[in-house]
């Protein structure tokens, strides 16, 4: 018989998570295997997605994390936070897709990875954040004046 401790969860939602997580290995094996030659344009977005993806992803995270440990239980609405409801998952997605051009930009198993960090994100992870965020006064406020992912569209 398997043994699993009190804290850890069952093993089928461990396998589960693994899976979950293994899709974002996808990048390499397929960027290794991508014998198409990366142009310049390709390889310019690549970088630019992924730079102004990492600062957009660090900067929100630690800015979180900062306000956070120095004011706790406040909505953070100053900085990154002015402009967009979720700069990481921006950040995020921008670096992904970064990832999927060097992947190969043709091919559709490139944009799996993106789909599932769509699904997470979107679709589970901003509902579950929102909903926890609109316990704050001055989410109402804060909501109406920012864009919630794309500056200007969204």
């Amino acid at each position: 018989k398997f043994y699993l401790p009190q804290n850890y969860q069952s093993v089928t939602t461990a396998i589960i998570n693994y899976a979950s997580i293994s899709v974002y290995y996808l990048f390499p094996y397929l960027a290794s295997r991508n014998c198409s030659p990366l142009t310049n344009l390709d390889l310019a977005l690549s970088l630019f997605l992924y730079v102004v993806g990492g600062f957009l992803h660090y900067c929100a995270d630690a800015q979180k994390f900062y306000t956070l440990k120095y004011n706790p239980n406040s909505l953070i609405v100053e900085g990154l936070f002015e402009h967009l409801q979720h700069p990481n998952y921006l950040g995020e997605f921008l670096m992904w897709l970064a990832l999927a051009i060097v992947a190969g930009k043709y091919n559709v198993w490139s944009y799996i990875p993106v789909a599932w960090l769509f699904m997470g994100t979107i679709i589970v992870g901003m509902p579950l954040k929102e909903k926890s965020m609109k316990r704050y006064d001055n989410y109402e406020t804060w909501t109406k004046k920012t864009y919630r992912l794309i500056p200007f569209i969204w």
